[in-house]
């Protein structure tokens, strides 16, 4: 037998009692695996999509007022990472309702994002009407605003339960939410762990 291939017996040998020996992963960290696996999915889909399109990325983390954004964005297009949270039909077409919440910012972003039907049949087979639903979202901007509402309620103390309960809009000038308009490009919808994963 040559030096060599002995030599790779013995590696090989030593990578089996190697592998055997290694400690079975806590169901956290098989859980912990797959879930940093989508992330890198998700956000390679991502960038693909949004180079495709040669959209903006990492807009939402400019620091400065709504004009800065309004001539960083209107009439191009962007990458809107966030979660759909509603679709309205307007006309032959719908407009989706998406929320992105920055951690490394003071401002919310709500987009109104107008899709033809065409694309939003492709959309629609993608959702899921149990979870919620995270992605990419590719548009051209139209449109930027910037408002400061936050929703408040109080308990009526004369009030016999939480039926006298009142909800209302006030205005918090120390958090923003910006509102971006304009009309979808592209999407990508990322892929979740199943609860049976």
């Amino acid at each position: 037998m040559s030096k060599n291939l002995k030599l790779f017996i013995e590696c090989f040998a030593i990578l089996i009692f190697i592998s055997c020996n290694k400690p079975k992963q806590t169901e956290y960290e098989i859980q912990h695996d797959k879930f940093e696996k989508l992330e890198a999915l998700n956000l390679n889909e991502s960038l693909k999509i949004s180079k495709a399109a040669n959209a903006l990325l990492d807009w939402d983390t400019i620091k400065g007022f709504s004009y800065d954004l309004q001539d960083l964005l209107l009439n191009k297009p962007i990458s809107f990472t966030g979660e759909l949270k509603d679709v309205l039909k307007t006309d032959s077409n719908f407009k989706l309702i998406l929320y992105n919440k920055n951690p490394n910012s003071i401002k919310n972003y709500i987009a109104e994002v107008l899709i033809d039907s065409g694309l939003f049949q492709s959309l629609n087979l993608n959702l899921d009407r149990k979870h919620e639903n995270k992605g990419c979202f590719i548009f051209e901007v139209a449109n930027v605003n910037s408002h400061f509402p936050i929703l408040s309620s109080e308990i009526d103390p004369d009030g016999e339960s939480v039926k006298d309960a009142t909800s209302y809009l006030v205005f918090d000038y120390y958090e923003s939410v910006t509102k971006i308009q304009g009309k979808l490009i592209s999407y990508y919808i990322f892929e979740t762990q199943k609860s049976d994963d």
